[in-house]
């Protein structure tokens, strides 16, 4: 019997720190989208810039990687650009995306802008959702390095102190 106690201790405790484990992931996931949105905001930006590539065709080239966030917003962007008002598939397909709101906030004016003036124009806006963007990725960092330790072993200790409790 003590050795079942002893194990239920031990995985009301790991559950905990694996909990918090989990939440720690979920901070470095989000650095992970930002990072991977400000490096697809230079891409479209040169694309515009120096090849004056059609934007279904930079969206698709975005799309190969389907299974990140970012890959899965360009991807539905390339198809519902056909279908629908550029601006109004650019906010829809920015609203899915895992960003917060002020985050997302950041990339609506390009909804106004890709596509509709020179490419001078398009990539000051783009720069400037760049630099937004790379704001985001610093506080996400500073958040990630401040929280994400705090929180697995935050998880720990209260799934011993839950195993406690019970026993």
């Amino acid at each position: 019997m003590t050795a079942l106690k002893i194990l239920g201790f031990v995985l009301v405790a790991a559950s905990g720190g694996f909990f918090g484990y989990l939440k720690a992931e979920e901070i470095k996931n989000h650095t992970r989208i930002l990072e991977a949105l400000h490096a697809a905001l230079g891409f479209i930006k040169n694309e515009i810039a120096f090849r004056q590539a059609p934007l279904p065709r930079v969206f698709s080239a975005l799309s190969g990687d389907s299974a990140t966030a970012v890959g899965q917003f360009f991807g539905n962007l390339a198809q519902t650009i056909e279908q629908e008002p550029f601006f109004d598939a650019w906010l829809g397909a920015v609203k899915k995306l895992p960003l917060k709101p002020d985050e997302q906030g950041a990339l609506f004016p390009l909804g106004e802008v890709l596509g509709k003036y020179d490419a001078q124009k398009q990539g000051a806006e783009i720069e400037h959702a760049r630099e937004a963007v790379l704001e985001y990725i610093e506080r996400s960092k500073s958040r990630e390095a401040q929280t994400g330790k705090n929180l697995a072993g935050l998880g720990l200790s209260l799934g011993a102190t839950l195993a406690v409790i019970l026993m």
